[in-house]
Formats: structure tokens, sequence, C-alpha cells
């Protein structure tokens, strides 16, 4: 699923560039009504793919650094606070 504005502003640069946006809209509307807008129907024609795949990419990248990161960090806090977890039991002398 696309967003309205992901439609336009892809039209717009693939050409549409000197056309005013309400004459992309309308062409856009008469193309395909109002789903238009949503539906990725013609959008891979149109050179929504590659953007697509990259917006899918980044995200899952972003996604598994977040999580890694996170278990990283997450297990230095407790070494710096409880510090190497490792419970050293006392000898009675």
């Amino acid at each position: 699923m696309t967003y309205p504005y992901t439609v336009v502003r892809t039209f717009q640069h693939l050409g549409g560039a000197d056309k005013p946006l309400k004459e992309i809209i309308t062409e856009l509307y008469n193309d395909g009504g109002f789903l238009r807008f949503f539906k990725g129907n013609n959008l891979l024609d149109a050179g929504m793919s590659p953007k697509l795949i990259q917006t899918v990419l980044n995200s899952a990248l972003i996604l598994v650094l977040y999580e890694r990161l996170s278990k990283i960090f997450l297990s230095l806090i407790r070494l710096l606070k409880f510090g190497s977890g490792v419970v050293h039991a006392i000898k009675p002398s």
C-alpha cells in the first residue's frame, strides 16, 4: 500500500515537474479514481518498485540493528551494575 502523497510525488518526479500539482492529481484520479492514490497497481511501472524495495530493506536493517544494539547495551549495563555476574562465596576462616 502506498500513500497519496507518495503517489503524487512519484509521478511529479517522473516527468510531471513542469505540470501543476492540480493537473497531476486530476490525471491520477481520472486514471483510477480515488483508490488510485492508495493502490500500487501501476506504480511498479512508474518506478516505485526500487523505492519500495529500498524502504523495506532500510526498515529491516534498522530493526535488526536496534535489536542487536539494545541487547549489547543491556548486557553492558548489567555488567557495569552487577559486576561480572559471578557470585563469589566467602570461605569461612
